[in-house]
């Protein structure tokens, strides 16, 4: 309303309120006022009777009309002493105010709601300030109350009426907060309405604010228990109910899904992850019973769930949250967390609680209630508490009500003592409280609740340990790692680096996968077994994983984190005698800090006085924040301490002096120790770590060392990384020992470096330059000592037997040569070489077809392999006997040798043994039928090869593909991969795999109906065989010419060749090669022969397929119906 200086304005919606220029009018008479008031209020002039009678009616006529004269002048009198006399009209019996001079809310309230636009009652329900002329009372004046009366109730309807409108306004077009807002003023003016309660109730539930809906049902529920003593009705009771138990259930990805399925959701950094829930589902189970228990009984419990940061506490409340929401009974759920930077903010998670749930509104009515952080009123803490406490109840009458707190070890001391308040009361009601924090010790407050709790059973303490090695296997399982063998130590290699953290397992996940090791593929996430290899000799852990470790060392005082330090380098447990002796440790108070650092869980006791490093994870995170100079300075003073304490060196070999000069740059020690372990070193297990240290080692002493001394740390840096399967560093090393030797004249050295440089060219397949070597190396006069002699004999005879066996062309001669070998390494006792050499026979073995005597073999090497630590020879064993086994059918025996296989390939990260491995693993697939899976192992068996620059393995796992394409029927693709095979090692011996490709190429063709096309791969392949006694390749080629004259015509011819094939594989003991013949004369038959001969063919057919189940040979078994099509 607009107070112009010229107008009487009136306010009589609310407390009465009367205006002329904005300054009050004062009336000093009630009657006067009334009359005033009613005035303003009626439309038209009012009779003087009827106004006397309103006023007077306990007086006689004459005296009602002299008052109403007398009211008349005082109001008069007042107006005119504000300039506005007029405004008063007295027209004869009539009595009323000059309309143009009137403003008045009352009368416009009346014309709004007449109008009846929504613009009108919006404006209406704006004057309406409260009852009509409230708080004005008049004594004496019945009618005046009666018509007050009326016309309040009259005006109450019409607001109620104009905000119940405006509310359906705004929620017709979404306006939540304006029709809410009108709905509270509907139920202010009528508590008593159910059906406005309802719908404020609905409405605020439906715009998302819980809280708000929480508080209306509250207010609603004590105002119908004290009014009517009532409770409310029953169906919205579980509205609400259902409402509170079903909000918190509805959260981001990550936050509560359950089962053991892991999730990804994306988040800003691109792909995420969610481990699958696995390992902790006996605390999981705990804490389920103790909620069913809670629920069914009304009485709450405490529990305190400690572990290390990353060890899963609040996946594990996530997934106790997913779980409760698939119960029958509701629960409701508020969850607040701790962080370092809360020490401002009093009961900061509690406020979050409620917020996260909705409940902003209950949070903002708590606030007042709410003391400032660090008060030293104990009454006004005791009053937030108790606020909150009554909050719970409230809450936990609805529903059983799950309180978690997660991550204590950081709250302030508000927030802790909120924690015990609530957690020695929670027992009363159906409330289960849970708190989460590193450590139960590490805080007073938790400690003392603990003690105080378990004394009357209310308290209890859940730990969660690191996951263990199964599962961390299953987990592996789960997530669905593909083209990985059933022993693979991937999960070994996981457990060992993230320590059985689920924190530091998740980073790991997410940075092989950034970095291309781990990729999506429609069976899950395949793994790149090269480039983990390469990945894991490479690259630390994620940096978030430092951080995670860091956070426990953060309040550390600078001498515990020096003995830290000097545990991280030292890499050992140390003895206190030594620690003692460090210039860091001499005026520390050693003990305390060793006693502070085991409370922690940063030290354990090796041995009595003797301490390390809690885990190998703890000491990777203070490694990567040392500079260079300081670990260099500690290296060097332990290199001191125990060169200069005898009692020490019992304890620590000299190779430990060795390692710590030669870390510390301390040259004249490392020449002195180092020099003296070299031996040591070669006959231990190899490893990058050694490799690293031969190398710095040979930095710091070549400089000034003496030819002698250059020439033994060459030789031993070759044979290390030859071990390693490092073969481009390997051969140049024995390229520098050959010249240091040639130099020296030393003959010994010498004819070992030609034979070093013929083994690698032996590993690369570059059989002609290990003939070459081994020829060169022979040649080179004999030592005069018998022993040395006698060993480099056998060296060399070994290298030359092994290159003529894998270059195929006179096995004869190989097999001699690698049996004087073997006579002249047992007699000199050379186990190394001797695995090596036993190897070689095991394949001359295998390509006579005397497969059981190959696995002898194999075997007899894998115990010298074992023996020497040659864990590349190992490997090896264990693969060559895989496939031999599969050839045998034994597929189970397959299978635990090509795993034990890979699993030493790929601890010791041997990437040579890796090339053949994958090939064993296709071929494993291929036999079981697995084409996928086989196609994935034989292509990245290419890339490796590629990489590698191996030819030989490159033609070979074409050829694999070739296999993986003729299973399919793909025959086209199969022919070019094959043909590419073939050319690239056209220029090369390795008659062994070329007589291969040329079989698996003349069958390709002879399946393509083009016999023409496959006769001179034909013709190839048997003379080689037949030539160089490959009994196992000749049979096969004999099986394929005489399907090949059968599809000539020649059919007497192709019954003659199968035979002789049949009874080769029969005087051979091979079923399986007997059940492959009969496929191949069956499908010559089928394709070429007359009636008769088909019916033969299906009944040979037929006894061939149970030969295949026999030795559950799926692959073989699914390729019949592709025969029967011929």
């Amino acid at each position: 309303m607009n107070m112009s200086s010229g107008q009487l304005v009136f306010r009589l919606l609310g407390v009465p309120e009367v205006r002329i220029a904005g300054t009050p009018l004062v009336l000093h008479h009630q009657k006067a006022q009334a009359l005033l008031y009613y005035l303003a209020a009626s439309e038209g002039p009012q009779p003087r009777e009827h106004l006397a009678a309103l006023l007077w009616s306990d007086v006689p006529e004459d005296n009602a009309r002299h008052s109403l004269r007398s009211n008349l002048y005082v109001i008069r009198r007042t107006l005119q002493s504000y300039g506005l006399a007029e405004a008063l009209v007295v027209d004869g019996p009539y009595v009323s105010l000059a309309e143009q001079l009137l403003v008045c809310d009352l009368r416009r309230f009346r014309h709004l709601l007449q109008e009846g636009s929504r613009q009108a009652l919006a404006e209406a329900v704006q004057l309406y300030r409260g009852r009509l002329l409230q708080g004005f009372t008049l004594n004496g004046a019945p009618l005046f109350d009666e018509w007050l009366q009326a016309e309040e109730a009259a005006l109450s309807r019409s607001y109620l009426s104009a905000l119940s409108r405006l509310a359906t306004y705004a929620e017709q077009e979404g306006h939540w907060e304006e029709a809410i807002e009108y709905l509270q003023r509907l139920v202010r003016e009528d508590p008593f309405s159910e059906a406005d309660q309802r719908r404020l109730i609905e409405l605020s539930l439906r715009s998302g604010s819980l809280g708000r809906a929480w508080l209306q049902y509250t207010q609603y529920e004590k105002f119908l228990r004290q009014e009517l003593g009532l409770p409310p009705p029953v169906d919205l009771q579980d509205r609400v109910r259902e409402a509170l138990t079903r909000r918190w259930s509805t959260g981001a990805c990550g936050g509560g899904q359950a089962g053991r399925g892991g999730s990804r959701c994306s988040g800003s950094g691109g792909s995420g992850w969610m481990l699958p829930f696995v390992g902790r589902e006996e605390p999981l189970s705990h804490l389920l019973k103790l909620a069913a228990q809670v629920a069914s009984t009304g009485q709450g419990a405490t529990v305190l769930i400690q572990g290390e940061d990353g060890s899963g506490k609040t996946r594990l409340l996530d997934e106790l949250m997913a779980r409760l929401e698939t119960l029958s009974v509701r629960w409701i759920v508020l969850r607040g967390a701790c962080s370092p930077f809360d020490e401002l903010l009093a009961y900061g998670p509690f406020w979050e609680a409620l917020q996260g749930l909705g409940l902003d509104p209950l949070a903002d009515a708590l606030a007042p209630a709410s003391p400032a952080l660090g008060s030293a009123l104990p009454e006004e803490q005791g009053r937030f508490m108790w606020s909150l406490w009554q909050t719970l109840r409230t809450l936990a009458r609805t529903a059983p009500l799950l309180l978690a707190i997660d991550d204590l070890h950081w709250a302030n001391s508000s927030t802790l003592q909120l924690f015990g308040f609530l957690a020695l009361r929670v027992h009363q009601l159906p409330i289960l409280l849970i708190g989460t924090s590193a450590s139960v010790e590490l805080v007073p407050a938790l400690q003392r609740l603990l003690t105080l709790g378990r004394r009357h059973g209310h308290v209890q303490v859940l730990s969660l340990g690191p996951l263990t090695p199964e599962a961390v296997t299953t987990l592996v399982e789960t997530l669905r790692i593909v083209t990985l063998p059933v022993a693979s130590t991937f999960p070994a290699w996981l457990y060992e680096r993230s320590g059985g953290s689920p924190f530091i397992l998740l980073e790991l996940l997410r940075q092989l996968q950034a970095d291309g090791v781990l990729s999506e593929s429609a069976e899950g996430l395949r793994l790149d077994m090269r480039r983990w290899l390469q990945w894991r000799a490479m690259h630390a852990l994620p940096e978030t994983t430092y951080d995670l470790v860091l956070w426990r060392l953060i309040d550390l005082d600078g001498e515990a984190r020096t003995l830290l330090e000097v545990l991280a380098i030292a890499n050992q447990p140390l003895p206190l005698a030594l620690l003692q002796e460090m210039p860091e440790m001499r005026e520390a108070p050693l003990l305390a800090i060793v006693d502070q650092l085991l409370w922690r869980g940063l030290l354990v006791e090796a041995a009595p006085r003797c301490y390390g490093l809690s885990h190998a994870l703890l000491r990777e995170a203070v490694m990567h924040r040392l500079s260079q100079v300081r670990t260099q300075q500690i290296h060097r003073e332990l290199a001191a301490i125990l060169e200069r304490c005898p009692a020490l060196q019992q304890d620590f070999p000299r190779r430990q002096i060795a390692l710590h000069a030669v870390m510390g740059g301390d040259s004249e020690r490392a020449r002195r120790y180092g020099l003296q372990i070299l031996d040591e070193l070669a006959r231990e297990n190899v490893s990058t770590e050694v490799a690293l240290f031969l190398q710095q080692l040979y930095d710091l002493v070549a400089p000034a060392a003496a030819l002698e001394e250059e020439l033994r740390l060459t030789m031993a840096l070759g044979q290390v990384y030859r071990a390693l399967g490092q073969l481009q560093q390997a051969a140049a090393w024995c390229r520098r020992y050959l010249m240091l030797a040639h130099q020296l004249n030393d003959r010994v050295a010498w004819k070992s470096a030609y034979f070093e440089l013929g083994e690698l060219a032996l590993i690369m397949n570059d059989y002609r330059e290990a003939i070459a070597c081994a020829e060169a190396g022979l040649a080179v006069p004999d030592p005069l000592q018998e022993s040395e002699r006698l060993a480099l004999l056998a060296a060399g005879q070994r290298l030359l037997g092994a290159a003529l066996a894998m270059e195929g062309s006179d096995l004869v001669a190989a097999e001699e040569h690698l049996q004087e070998a073997a006579r002249a390494l047992r007699q000199c006792g050379n186990l190394g070489d001797l695995c090596a050499t036993l190897f070689e026979l095991g394949n001359i073995a295998a390509q006579y077809g005397q497969l059981r005597q190959a696995l002898r073999f194999y075997g007899e090497a894998a115990e010298a392999a074992r023996a020497t630590h040659n864990y590349y020879f190992l490997a090896l064993a264990y693969n060559n006997a895989a496939y031999h086994q599969l050839l045998l059918g034994e597929l189970e025996a397959a299978k635990v040798s090509l795993a034990e296989g890979r699993r030493i390939a790929e601890t010791y990260e041997l990437l040579g043994a890796l090339l053949h491995l994958s090939s064993t693993q296709g071929e494993l697939h291929l036999y079981v039928g697995e084409w996928r899976a086989a196609t994935e192992a034989f292509s990245q068996g290419l890339a490796l090869a590629e990489e590698l620059g191996n030819l030989e393995r490159q033609a070979g796992y074409r050829g694999g593909l070739a296999l993986c394409a003729r299973c399919q029927g793909r025959l086209e693709e199969a022919t070019a991969l094959l043909e590419e095979a073939l050319a690239l090692i056209d220029e090369y011996g390795y008659h062994h795999l070329r007589t291969r490709l040329q079989l698996w190429l003349a069958e390709v063709w002879l399946l393509r109906a083009q016999p023409g096309a496959a006769a001179p791969y034909l013709e190839a392949a048997l003379a080689t065989a037949q030539r160089q006694q490959r009994r196992l390749l000749a049979m096969r080629a004999t099986a394929l010419w005489a399907w090949y004259c059968a599809a000539c015509g020649a059919w007497e011819e192709a019954e003659r060749r199968f035979h002789e094939a049949a009874r080769e594989a029969e005087e051979l003991e091979l079923p399986l090669e007997q059940a492959r013949i009969q496929v191949l004369r069956s499908q010559a038959a089928l394709q070429a022969g007359s009636s008769a001969q088909h019916e033969k063919a299906r009944a040979l057919l037929q006894e061939a397929q149970g030969t295949l189940e026999k030795y559950q040979a799926r692959g073989e078994l699914a390729q019949l119906p592709l025969a029967a099509t011929f």
